[in-house]
């Protein structure tokens, strides 16, 4: 595997075989649609599992998890090589997200290109722009966290304002 020619999701691979505790991290904001070579979904799809499960993860577990995988050993350890350190593993995610949105919406405009009927056409766009949004990233709290978040909002000794109403 070349440095050069590394890919956004086997840089993410790669972070997550060096540091695995940030599994849980990569696991909130990819799927496995973001992974378009079939070698790096079968990795990402069981570096999630093993996380899911809590089970430990590390290159030899990986490994053995890969059954019909010819060539995994290598593959990984190839990750592991080309990535010089997990601290940019956010870039590597958000390289990842937008190289599978630029792949899904080139088959979106294939698919537009040939589609028959305005209402087809439509359907197409509209998922194009789903692509396309921005979306607000979610927050993600521990009950501890919300408890305090919350309480923080209302630690305010003022009442509320409310609306009189007849």
């Amino acid at each position: 595997m070349d440095a050069d020619r590394l890919s956004p999701e086997q840089s993410v691979l790669g972070a997550l075989l060096i540091q695995p505790e940030l599994t849980g991290r990569a696991a909130v904001a990819l799927r496995d649609e973001d992974f378009q070579a079939a070698p790096a979904r079968l990795v990402w799809q069981t570096l999630r599992r093993l996380w899911a499960s809590g089970s430990a993860i590390d290159p030899v577990i990986v490994k053995d998890q890969l059954e019909g995988f010819d060539h995994a050993a290598q593959y990984i350890v190839d990750l592991m090589a080309a990535v010089p350190t997990a601290a940019n593993l956010d870039y590597y995610i958000n390289a990842t997200k937008r190289a599978a949105a630029m792949a899904a919406l080139r088959d979106l405009g294939q698919q537009l290109a040939a589609a028959g009927t305005l209402d087809e056409q439509i359907a197409l766009v509209a998922k194009a722009n789903g692509y396309t949004a921005k979306r607000q990233a979610r927050a993600r709290m521990d009950a501890a966290e919300m408890f305090r978040s919350f309480a923080a909002d209302h630690a305010d000794a003022k009442s509320p304002d409310y609306i009189p109403w007849p």
